[in-house]
């Protein structure tokens, strides 16, 4: 092999590890809790069109899976997550071993009518869809339905 191919041979496997890089940057451990801590900042603040990673994003269109989308409008998932939080915070992430699907534990306060609630945990589930965390919702799930 001459020098120069070895050179194009090295470029190659290079580009072909930094490439790799990069997706790991994006659906590594940091870029879940940095997701996920966005996405209920914007819950947060009530604030759903963002600047996120240097561009201007909307929460429903960057951090909601493509299933979660054909489920529910942007005006109707708006709608249904209006509930005012407060102080939200990651509680623990659990990694499935495929590295590509996490169980995240996140507790808040809210005020619901009168009532002062504090430490209320839910579970989401997070998985990598083009390179980059989004939250697999199901808008649709009623969580004080009668089981009978």
């Amino acid at each position: 092999m001459t020098g120069r191919e070895r050179g194009v041979v090295l470029f190659g496997v290079f580009n072909v590890l930094l490439i790799a890089g990069c997706v790991m940057v994006q659906t590594g451990p940091k870029a879940l809790e940095k997701r996920v801590r966005a996405f209920w900042h914007a819950r947060e603040t009530g604030t759903y069109t963002f600047t996120y990673g240097g561009k201007q994003v909307d929460l429903y269109n960057a951090f909601l899976a493509e299933e979660t989308r054909k489920q529910v409008t942007q005006q109707q998932y708006y709608g249904r997550i209006n509930l005012k939080v407060t102080n939200p915070r990651i509680e623990r992430i659990e990694y499935h071993t495929d590295g590509k699907r996490a169980t995240v534990a996140i507790r808040f306060d809210t005020t619901f009518q009168i009532a002062k609630l504090k430490n209320i945990r839910i579970s989401e589930t997070w998985i990598v869809e083009n390179g980059q965390w989004v939250l697999l919702d199901n808008p649709m799930h009623n969580p004080f339905r009668s089981g009978q």
